[in-house]
């Protein structure tokens, strides 16, 4: 017995999958409602892309065919905040600081898709706000993988905060409360 079978068929059950593993298809089929949500892979990445972070902007400039998508979120602000508070409380410059550096480099690694013509920037809101901004050209297909490759993003800068935390508390507690006497 012979199936035929279209092939984006199974770049859509991928897809779906992705989304599901990321924890947000039940957010992405709430959203679509009626949407016929069969109707292609790439809606549903979009749809998917659209609900990791709290903000979401995309601009594209015809011109050099580059798309920008940016996205702002707490997390990414507190990932930063923290990274401030620690470089400040150990004296270190931020180019220096060993837990910016592994939050950084764990975000970058999220972003290994099996796609080229792209590039991922964090900001650290030294100009404007904190931001993640993704850059693709016309040759970059890799939308399908995005929302997981963002929801590990979210997840590593979740885990890489509460090191932080952890790293910010262990400071304070390893610094011993002056006595009377040294305070007078």
């Amino acid at each position: 017995m012979m199936f035929d079978i279209d092939p984006s068929t199974f770049e859509f059950l991928a897809t779906a999958k992705r989304i599901y593993d990321a924890g947000l298809m039940d957010s992405v089929l709430e959203t679509c409602g009626n949407w016929e949500v069969c109707e292609d892979c790439y809606s549903l990445a979009w749809e998917g892309i659209y609900r990791i972070f709290k903000e979401f902007r995309q601009y594209y400039n015809e011109r050099a065919g580059i798309e920008t998508m940016v996205f702002f979120d707490p997390v990414i602000s507190e990932f930063y905040r923290l990274c401030a508070l620690y470089e400040n409380k150990m004296g270190v410059d931020k180019d220096h600081s060993p837990l910016r550096k592994e939050g950084e480099q764990g975000v970058y690694g999220c972003f290994c898709l099996d796609a080229y013509d792209y590039g991922v920037q964090l900001y650290d809101g030294e100009c404007g706000k904190p931001r993640l901004v993704i850059l693709d050209g016309e040759e970059f297909y890799g939308y399908s993988e995005l929302p997981e490759a963002l929801a590990d993003v979210r997840d590593t800068l979740e885990a890489h905060c509460a090191r932080l935390k952890k790293a910010l508390a262990a400071e304070t507690s390893d610094v011993p409360e002056p006595t009377e006497q040294e305070a007078a």
